[in-house]
Parts: C-alpha cells; sequence; structure tokens
C-alpha cells in the first residue's frame, strides 16, 4: 500500500487510514523521526488510529549543550518549527492535545 496523496502529517493519518483499514486490537507501529513523533503521535491519534510510537533517526535531545554553532542553531530550528506545529494543529482541530501520550 502506498499513499500517494498526502502533504502533510494530517493528511497521512487520514489517507493512511483510508488505505490501511486499521480494525480495533490491531497493532500499527508509528515510525517517522524522533522530532517528529509527538505532532504525529497526536495526529493518528485523533484520527482514532491507536499507533505504537517508533522513533528513527534518533538525534540529540535539545538540551545538550552544543559547542557547533551551526548544529545548535539547526537543532533549535527543528525543535520551533516542531512546537509551533503542534501549537498550529492544536488550534486548526486536527489534534487534541499539544502533547500525547507516547
Amino acid at each position: 500500500m502506498v499513499d500517494d496523496r498526502s502533504r502533510d502529517t494530517y493528511e497521512n493519518a487520514k489517507f493512511g487510514a483510508e488505505l490501511a483499514q486499521p480494525e480495533p486490537g490491531q497493532r500499527w507501529l508509528l515510525v517517522t523521526s524522533a522530532w517528529h513523533m509527538p505532532r504525529a503521535m497526536a495526529v493518528f491519534q485523533a484520527q482514532g488510529w491507536p499507533v505504537i510510537a517508533a522513533p528513527a533517526g534518533v538525534r540529540d535531545t535539545p538540551f545538550r549543550l552544543r559547542f557547533k554553532l551551526n548544529d545548535g542553531l539547526k537543532q533549535i530550528r527543528i525543535a520551533w518549527h516542531e512546537y509551533l506545529g503542534l501549537v498550529a494543529y492544536r488550534l486548526n482541530g486536527r489534534i487534541e492535545t499539544l502533547w500525547p501520550a507516547i
């Protein structure tokens, strides 16, 4: 199965559920980057698709001290993108919580 219509995480969950047709009691893994996992979990949960987090591409935590300015700024940009994404999705009614249980 391939979802070739999705343009964002919300559409991933919506169109993916249409393709996969998850049934009660089934166990599904949600594979995405560790940074993106909270928003992805919130979206899939809001769609009623019970998924288990399987983070990929785990990076250093954003709280670790870094001495390379470029790397640190990149991590800050990624973190802000995800935090703002959570807020935007919540304000648009795409998720039910700002920080889902993973």
